[in-house]
């Protein structure tokens, strides 16, 4: 009787522990649930991933005078004002095209601009008038939009506008060549689509193929120029 008492001890014991297995395993395979909780985790982690966005931030935090291929110093603010008394701020400055692989070219140079409490407060991009070649230098000067509350950027105190600072975010340089040859190309298109001006349009044209006989584009717009004179001609 005492060894029956025993054996279904034994078995109640047994099967209280079986089945406190199965309900901390949730019914699982041993180690499912972690390899589980760390694919979700990759996964996770693949789906918040995103590529880093390119910046220049620091980029021209050092550009001088002497840098290359373009130095920009002289960088000031001052008050310019207009025949009705009211004044504007410009930002003054000088370039320099100290070296780089375009002979010459045109140069613009993107400051942001910061007021006297360096809260961020407008972005100005300028150029100077000309080309400019190796060794070249150039003045700037041009008004800046300002998003303060001073009536656009007008009617800035000359004691706050000297303490107004400029921080360079971005330099370009379009060559020279490629930049005359657009501009011929749009005055010949506009000059032949759209003014029916075909007598200018074929100078502009003549002057251009001049300076660059072998390009395409100028010879399809001689093409072109040739059938609308056909077509007026009729």
């Amino acid at each position: 009787m005492k060894k029956k008492i025993l054996a279904l001890i034994l078995l109640s014991v047994l099967s209280a522990s079986l089945t406190a297995g199965c309900s901390l395993n949730g019914g699982a395979p041993a180690g499912d649930g972690e390899e589980q909780t760390q694919q979700a985790e990759q996964t996770e982690e693949k789906e918040t991933e995103k590529p880093a966005k390119k910046t220049n931030k620091g980029k021209y935090d050092n550009i001088d005078a002497d840098s290359v291929p373009i130095g920009v110093d002289e960088i000031e603010f001052i008050n310019s004002k207009s025949y009705d008394g009211t004044t504007y701020v410009h930002i003054k400055g000088r370039i320099y095209k100290n070296g780089g692989d375009i002979k010459e070219s045109y140069v613009g140079v993107t400051f942001e601009i910061y007021d006297e409490n360096g809260e961020r407060i407008g972005e100005k991009t300028v150029s100077p008038n000309d080309s400019m070649a190796v060794g070249d230098d150039a003045r700037f000067e041009d008004t800046i939009s300002l998003n303060v509350a001073r009536d656009d950027g007008m009617n800035v105190p000359d004691e706050t506008v000297v303490e107004y600072t400029a921080k360079i975010i971005d330099i370009k340089e379009k060559d020279a060549e490629e930049a005359s040859l657009e501009a011929a190309i749009t005055d010949i298109e506009t000059a032949i689509k759209w003014d029916k001006e075909y007598d200018k349009a074929q100078i502009l044209l003549d002057a251009a193929l001049k300076q660059y006989p072998d390009n395409t584009d100028l010879k399809l717009l001689q093409a072109e120029l040739d059938a609308e004179k056909a077509k007026n001609a009729g």
